[in-house]
């Protein structure tokens, strides 16, 4: 088996962060910055860790992923779905969601088998059935130029071909046109996995802090003087240029960051783990952000009406939020794996 890239698990756990970050935030000018590319991020990541031998079976990749993602996708969803009626009676949803009905469970778990989960705190899992399309896309650009000998026009034409879906993608999210799985998406992520497919073939590039500074020099008065901001869920694109240019820059400040924290053993070994299970506080990190109202609420502050707020009751604790969903999102993914074994254990036994 080969290794695991260190750098890459804390650039993961790093765009995890900032996600959960972004959720529990509430100041406009960092959330600028996180939203302009921590979704990105996991984008060039994916880009950087694809195989090209996969385009030699587009359809076996396809099936390969789609049993990847479907798999944790539906397990993490349908935990959400199970626990829909006690989240309903603790008071935690926001007033316009009821309980369930046995129907209702049905519907949401089938819904959660097409990749389309509306629990009320599933909101994040968006970005699953993204990634999954992106990939599938990309997949085929590559399986259909493989067919090239020259190298220079293969990638010539792979660019050629993300460019002009680029150029659609951007036409569909200018006139808030929505496709089913968020599709319009798909076209405007693209060219995050070349890059960082590009970067993979290049393998030469280094963290240089002078390059550093440069960059983040530059993407902080690109925000200063155009205002605006990034929301890919919401098909906003901010200035699209602008956009893509900022966020190359801000994932090669992370990628400098993370270098350096792979070679500090404590921050790397908590990077690297929170790296390794970043689906499971993808999908409960909404969760335990109420979780941890429910529990100021009930034994400090006592102020009940604030407890259906979402995402938090509370602003201005961003940090507090995201390091606690964190850690709760962990111990609850370790608790359910846990038993998940017993139980596999316990039929095993009771098969002997």
């Amino acid at each position: 088996m080969k290794k695991r890239n260190d750098v890459i698990d804390i650039m993961r756990a790093v765009g995890i962060i900032l996600v959960v970050l972004g959720h529990s935030c509430s100041n406009y000018y960092l959330l600028r910055l996180i939203y302009l590319f921590h979704l990105p991020l996991f984008f060039v990541i994916s880009g950087y860790l694809y195989n090209v031998n996969n385009s030699q079976k587009p359809w076996e990749y396809i099936g390969i992923m789609l049993r990847a993602y479907w798999k944790k996708y539906v397990f993490y969803a349908s935990i959400l779905v199970i626990f829909h009626n006690i989240f309903y009676r603790l008071s935690i949803f926001e007033p316009a969601f009821i309980g369930y009905y046995p129907l209702d469970f049905v519907v949401a778990l089938i819904n959660s088998m097409i990749f389309n989960c509306t629990e009320p705190f599933s909101g994040a899992l968006w970005f699953i059935p993204i990634l999954f399309f992106s990939l599938a896309v990309f997949n085929f650009i590559q399986s259909f130029t493989m067919k090239l000998d020259n190298v220079k026009k293969k990638e010539c034409l792979n660019f050629g071909i993300v460019l002009l879906l680029l150029c659609i993608g951007i036409s569909l999210n200018s006139n808030s046109i929505y496709f089913l799985y968020h599709i319009q998406t798909v076209f405007v992520v693209l060219p995050f996995i070349l890059v960082g497919y590009w970067v993979k073939k290049i393998n030469k590039i280094k963290p240089n802090f002078f390059l550093f500074l440069i960059f983040l020099f530059m993407v902080l008065i690109c925000m200063h003087f155009f205002e605006g901001m990034v929301e890919l869920s919401i098909n906003s694109l901010w200035i699209p240029v602008l956009f893509y240019t900022c966020s190359l820059m801000m994932i090669y400040i992370t990628y400098c960051v993370c270098h350096f924290c792979s070679h500090v053993n404590i921050f790397k070994k908590i990077l690297v783990y929170i790296g390794q299970n970043t689906f499971s506080i993808m999908s409960f990190h909404f969760v335990c952000f109420k979780l941890v109202d429910l529990f100021v609420i009930k034994y400090i502050t006592h102020n009940y009406s604030l407890l259906s707020r979402f995402t938090t009751s509370y602003t201005g604790y961003g940090l507090i939020y995201t390091i606690l969903a964190i850690v709760l999102s962990l111990i609850f993914d370790i608790i359910i794996n846990k038993l998940i074994y017993l139980f596999k254990k316990f039929i095993n036994y009771c098969l002997n």
